[in-house]
């Protein structure tokens, strides 16, 4: 049973750092737009994107984190009939 939480956690990690790099590629690796000053409205809008995206990403992994060490302390037994 240990083996597949490890399957599942690491599947789990797989696909968050699938979605980081889907960030990355959504921006092309660029917060800011290219050409364009910081101050302008668009890439306050990119930055501020950008920086909810990969804030919820970070938050997601957090939990997978926190997972991967509640399943790994797991132990399975076999339950005691307690007879009814």
């Amino acid at each position: 049973m240990k083996t597949l939480y490890t399957v599942l956690n690491m599947k789990l990690l797989m696909r968050i750092d699938n979605l980081f790099g889907r960030i990355e590629d959504a921006f092309a690796g660029q917060p800011f737009l290219p050409g364009v000053p910081p101050d302008a409205k668009a890439n306050q809008l990119r930055v501020g994107a950008y920086a909810t995206d990969f804030a919820q990403a970070a938050k997601l992994l957090g939990y997978a984190i926190e997972l991967s060490k509640i399943t790994s302390s797991m132990t399975t037994t076999k339950p005691t009939g307690t007879g009814a």
